[in-house]
């Protein structure tokens, strides 16, 4: 089966470099959605699996306006707790941010979640959908949801290996999988604008 795994397009926060986690329900920007709806996307898509964020939403109706949305909310992004709204220039004086990044970000973020549970909980929300579709003879699957969502999936299941830091994905970007129902192999990465859908 093919996956396609797409983030959802630019918001204010991504302008400004902010932690948008699963604290920040905003919605796209005027720019982002404008963008969106530049790009060619698939009409024969009937399904897209969103995080049910407001911006997975509003990306998944643009892309693909016929599409029924199903809500998983364990594809929400990490719950950056303390950090939600704020930017690295914000938090540059933040003594429990700075130790945060020094230890690779994988520690929990005060009040948010710590890496490997945000990484489990993603996972098993993909695997559970991934699964369903397969059983149902789907040849395609495609998820409209957030950058550490892709990172999460991407790093735990991709084979060969793609590390949680190197599965980046600019606003709009779209990840192209095969998925044998154990792993995915990486059929192409997203380009720096999105593209074609």
């Amino acid at each position: 089966m093919i996956v396609e795994l797409v983030r959802h397009g630019a918001t204010r926060g991504t302008a400004a470099r902010r932690y948008e986690g699963a604290g920040s329900d905003t919605p796209l920007s005027k720019e982002g959605a404008r963008r969106l709806e530049g790009m060619d996307a698939d009409p024969s898509v009937t399904v897209v699996y969103t995080s049910g964020m407001v911006r997975c939403s509003q990306t998944a109706s643009i892309l693909f306006p016929a599409a029924r949305q199903v809500v998983v909310s364990g594809l929400r992004e990490m719950a950056f707790g303390a950090f939600e709204g704020k930017s690295f220039a914000d938090l540059a004086d933040d003594a429990s941010y700075r130790a945060w990044v020094e230890g690779g970000c994988t520690a929990p973020c005060p009040g948010g979640e710590d890496q490997a549970g945000f990484v489990r909980r993603t996972v098993e929300a993909f695997r559970a959908l991934a699964d369903e579709r397969m059983r149902a003879g789907d040849a395609r699957c495609v998820v409209v949801a957030h950058a550490g969502t892709v990172r999460a999936v991407a790093s735990e299941l991709a084979r060969p290996a793609v590390a949680y830091f190197d599965a980046n994905t600019p606003p709009a970007g779209r990840w192209t999988f095969s998925w044998d129902g154990a792993h995915l192999a990486v059929l192409g990465r997203p380009e720096r604008g999105g593209g074609a859908l």
